[in-house]
């Protein structure tokens, strides 16, 4: 996953009594729901967010069809 969706959470999103989460426990509170093949090497991978973005979808993107190192919200 995407290291800008943690450092967002971690840094934007995360009440202010929750704490820090890890790379590991961020990973482990999302879930894929679908997987969405734009084009030969574009990949969207929608995650379910376990409420850490106000119930929003995570994309992560992969426009190289490897590295998923974008990521968007929707929702």
């Amino acid at each position: 996953m995407c290291t800008d969706a943690l450092d967002n959470y971690n840094d934007k999103w995360r009440a202010e009594d929750a704490p820090i989460l890890s790379s590991d426990e961020f990973g482990k509170r999302l879930r894929l729901t679908h997987l969405g093949f734009l084009s030969r090497d574009s990949v969207d991978a929608f995650y379910d967010d376990d409420g850490m973005f106000g119930g929003h979808s995570l994309i992560a993107q992969s426009f190289d069809g490897e590295e998923f190192t974008d990521f968007t919200m929707y929702g």
